[in-house]
C-alpha cells in the first residue's frame, strides 16, 4: 500500500467542504431524483444558491457487504474513471440512527484513502464480498459546509469492463441528487440536519430531497 495524495482522490472526497477533517464523521443525507429534461433548470438554481466553484467527476464506485452481526457491514470503494486508477477512497457506512424527530438521514462513517494495484484482493482478505458496482457522472456544488451532487448513474453489463458501450442507464431520463454534510462523530447533528432541511427545501418544486428509509 503505497500512500495518496489528495490530487489523486475521486473527486467526490476533494469537494467534500472544510468541516470534513477527522476519519470518524457523522454523515447527515437527504436524497432525492429529478428528470433529465429538468437538469438545466436545477443547475441554474444551483448556480445561484452556491459557491462560485462547482467540479465535474466520473467516478467508478462497488459496494461490499460483510455480514458480521445482527447488521452487515457495508464497505463502498470509490475511485476515478480516469487517470490514476489505483487510488481509493474507502468508505465505512454505519446503520442510520432511528431518531423520527431529525430530518434528515444521519449515520456514523469512516474514511480512509488507499493506494493499491491488488485491491480486490486486499478486499477478499478483509471477508468482503462485492454486491454490486456503478458509475456516476455528475457535477458537485458546496453552500458552505452542504455539498449537492447531481449526477448520472449507469451500470456496466460486463463485469470490469466500463466503456460507453457496456454502460446502462440505471434510471432511464432520470438524475441522481444528494444533499449531505458531516460533522465529528459526537457532535449534535440537530442544527446542522435543521440547516440542511432548509437548504433542500429551497430547491422544490424542481427537486425534492427526502428522509429515505434504506
Amino acid at each position: 500500500m503505497a500512500t495518496t495524495s489528495k490530487d489523486q482522490l475521486p473527486s467526490t472526497m476533494t469537494g467534500l467542504p472544510s468541516g470534513y477533517g477527522q476519519y470518524k464523521n457523522q454523515e447527515l443525507v437527504l436524497y432525492g431524483s429529478i428528470k433529465e429534461a429538468f437538469k438545466e433548470h436545477l443547475l441554474q438554481r444551483l448556480n445561484g444558491l452556491c459557491d462560485p466553484e462547482r467540479q465535474k467527476f466520473s467516478e467508478h464506485e462497488m459496494v461490499f457487504t460483510l455480514k458480521a452481526g445482527e447488521a452487515p457491514v457495508q464497505v463502498r470503494m470509490r475511485r476515478r474513471m480516469y487517470g490514476d486508477v489505483f487510488s481509493w477512497h474507502c468508505k465505512y457506512i454505519g446503520s442510520q440512527e432511528p431518531d423520527p424527530k431529525c430530518p434528515v438521514i444521519v449515520r456514523k462513517c469512516i474514511d480512509s484513502c488507499i493506494n493499491s494495484t491488488n485491491m480486490m484482493e486486499f478486499l477478499k482478505a478483509l471477508g468482503l464480498r462485492m454486491d454490486y458496482e456503478y458509475l456516476t457522472d455528475g457535477v458537485i456544488y458546496t453552500w458552505g459546509n452542504i455539498r449537492i451532487v447531481v449526477a448520472r448513474i449507469t451500470y456496466t453489463t460486463k463485469t470490469g469492463r466500463y466503456d460507453q458501450e457496456s454502460r446502462t442507464r440505471f434510471a432511464e431520463e432520470s438524475l441522481f441528487v444528494e444533499a449531505s454534510t458531516v460533522l465529528p462523530e459526537q457532535a449534535d447533528y440537530m442544527p446542522a440536519a435543521k440547516q440542511l432541511r432548509d437548504f433542500a427545501d429551497q430547491l422544490e418544486p424542481l427537486c425534492k430531497l427526502e428522509k429515505s428509509d434504506y
